[in-house]
């Protein structure tokens, strides 16, 4: 008994040790995505040693094929599944399903330890091949493929993860256009049409994006299906349930400035009790390509977000007179088709070999009874978010960062005056340091009558984007510990042009960072100190020699910084003011050596020529050690 309870044990745990393996081959796309309870627990799994796969390969017999091979479909592990049938020979999978039960050839099969489907792909071309290897070896079961089984598509909250990762490569080259009875720039039309030669998934590979001239999607409304551009902003009447609702649509590009110095703000209102308010709030801004069907159009966005690169995602067409559509390769392949173009039929082979539409497959071979509608739903174009309002505010001005021509496309629906309103509608700390250079550059918007939070990091950021505060710029230096600037709790307690610095983040930061830090804040009009801005070199010079740093307190810690934020905030004052000015400032014997110190005897030479002889011996004495 003993003897056959071990023979038992062995295949179980080479079975055990297999599945170990397919974890330690987690793409860290997909490992990014997994709990962290479960991530605790793979962190205990043995690492793979030298050919070791090959040998636990080697080692499975019987029912343990079906299984493994059916795991590492899961997976999307081509690579192990491939190499298991090579040594083994072809591995017979038949599927039941009893209710709530999947049994493999007889047995139950559990499968739901695999977390997120197809995690051992490491891109979507990857995925594409597994997804065309699974019906080849007799697991077409997954996919719907060759069965009326689509296990893997069954819940399809369990490729939500992969779904997010084949919609990141998007289609840079120029779209197909059906001009006149001909197919102009047919060569994304030309590479699906041979994908479909050899797919298994034909019905997800049809769907094309194509423009069209206005006059023409009439002609054919069973296979044409118009997109449109739509960039409005919403505001919502707040008294309309006392008058009559005067909510309002209106195109980003049509917003007049009278319109918006009428708009609720509260920002401005804190510091304008008077400003009018016409009880009107923003509530939306949108800039998106969306279907013209009545309906929610899944498929139509999720071949959006698949194939038209950014602008157009965001509404930016720019073909007068073209409306986008979508159609399928059956009914363009009618049409006669024009000339090729050498560099578009590149950028089209690239993009459909890597191109993994699995959420069309899903759709298109998956049980759509048990599918949730909102796990394919993916966030293309802009919205502005009240969930998330800085964030998407930010986003919003960081998309006149963008490459031309769509950063000029970007410019012109987002006017100084809508921009202007949006920066002080969120005033309150909401401006990512990003931003402020944005707006600065764009529109000449900067931090007055506005507050904002500000790191080290941040001060690099503002520098090398040029930006320059406001003379009426205030700062605060945030305490953490004893919540300073009372921004941790209750009401905002920020003022106009208020700008609350942290030194959290810091921690790393050497002397000659420190330093550097508070010289471009200082460059840029910020002064990093709770001790007084000086008003003269000669001030300067007295006050920083009576300081030096203080390590009383954990070095690196925020309270270190503030303790020592006055050494460091004039030092850099006089660093910037030079030896030659420092020198014509200093009045006293210990202000050259302060000015020693700092900059050295013989960077002061060329300035000490008024100086009195028994200031250069005690200084020529100290710098040669006397």
């Amino acid at each position: 008994m003993a003897s056959t309870s071990a023979h038992d044990k062995e295949p179980s745990e080479r079975l055990k040790r297999f599945q170990e393996i397919l974890v330690l081959r987690c793409q860290p796309w997909a490992k990014d995505k997994i709990p962290g309870r479960e991530q605790i627990r793979w962190q205990s799994i043995a690492p793979q040693g030298p050919g070791e796969l090959e040998s636990v390969l080697q080692g499975l017999s019987g029912p343990q094929l079906a299984i493994a091979l059916a795991h590492a479909g899961f997976c999307g592990d081509r690579e192990v599944g491939q190499r298991l049938i090579d040594i083994h020979g072809p591995i017979e999978t038949h599927l039941e399903v009893k209710g709530s039960q999947t049994i493999l050839n007889g047995e139950p099969l559990h499968y739901a330890w695999a977390m997120h489907y197809l995690r051992n792909a490491e891109s979507p071309a990857a995925m594409a091949e597994v997804m065309e290897w699974l019906p080849t070896v007799g697991l077409g079961w997954m996919v719907g493929v060759g069965s009326e089984h689509c296990v893997m598509f069954a819940e399809n909250a369990t490729i939500v993860s992969s779904l997010e990762q084949v919609i990141k490569p998007e289609f840079e080259g120029t779209l197909p256009s059906l001009v006149n009875g001909r197919i102009e720039q047919p060569e994304l039309l030309l590479a699906l049409h041979e994908r479909n030669t050899s797919t298994h998934y034909q019905k997800a590979y049809q769907k094309i994006l194509l423009w069209v001239p206005e006059r023409t999607v009439e002609q054919f409304p069973d296979d044409l299906t118009a997109y449109k551009s739509v960039q409005t902003a919403y505001f919502s009447d707040t008294e309309k349930h006392i008058r009559p609702d005067q909510s309002v649509t209106l195109p980003l590009n049509e917003i007049e400035p009278e319109f918006l110095e009428q708009v609720r703000n509260w920002w401005a209102s804190v510091i304008d009790p008077d400003r009018p308010d016409n009880n009107m709030l923003l509530q939306n801004i949108i800039s998106r390509t969306a279907s013209t069907r009545a309906t929610m159009d899944l498929e139509g966005e999720m071949l959006l977000v698949h194939q038209a690169n950014q602008a157009i995602q965001l509404g930016f067409w720019g073909r007068p007179g073209m409306v986008l559509c979508e159609s399928t390769v059956d009914f363009l392949s009618q049409f006669e088709i024009g000339p090729q173009e050498p560099a578009n039929e590149l950028k089209s082979q690239a993009y459909v070999q890597a191109y993994a539409p699995i959420d069309l497959m899903i759709r298109a071979y998956g049980d759509k009874s048990r599918e949730n509608a909102m796990n394919y739903i993916r966030r293309y174009g802009f919205e502005l978010s009240s969930d998330t309002p800085r964030t998407t505010f930010n986003k919003l001005v960081g998309l006149l960062d963008s490459p031309e021509p769509f950063a000029t496309q970007i410019r012109g629906v987002l006017n100084k005056p809508l921009m202007a309103f949006l920066t002080s509608n969120y005033g309150d700390k909401h401006a990512w340091a990003s931003t402020l250079v944005t707006l600065y550059r764009e529109y000449g918007i900067t931090n007055e009558g506005i507050a904002i939070a500000i790191d080290g990091d941040d001060i690099e950021t503002l520098y090398k984007g040029g930006f320059r505060f406001s003379d009426s710029t205030v700062v605060d230096l945030y305490d953490l510990e004893s919540n300073k600037s009372g921004a941790l709790n209750g009401a905002s307690s920020s003022k106009p042009g208020q700008v609350t610095f942290s030194y959290d983040g810091m921690g790393g930061y050497d002397d000659a960072r420190i330093l550097e830090v508070q010289v471009k804040a200082q460059r840029l009009g910020l002064w990093l100190s709770d001790a007084k801005k000086p008003e003269s070199i000669a001030e300067s010079i007295t006050s920083y020699g009576r300081r030096k740093i203080d390590d009383k307190k954990p070095r690196g810690t925020q309270r270190w910084y503030l303790a020592n934020s006055g050494f460091f905030a004039h030092k850099a004052f006089l660093t910037e003011a030079g030896p030659e000015a420092c020198a014509q400032a200093a009045k006293t014997e210990k202000h050259w050596h302060v000015l020693n110190d700092l900059f050295g005897v013989e960077a002061l030479k060329p300035y000490m020529k008024d100086t009195s002889l028994q200031i250069m011996g005690a200084l020529f004495s100290r710098d040669i050690g006397l």
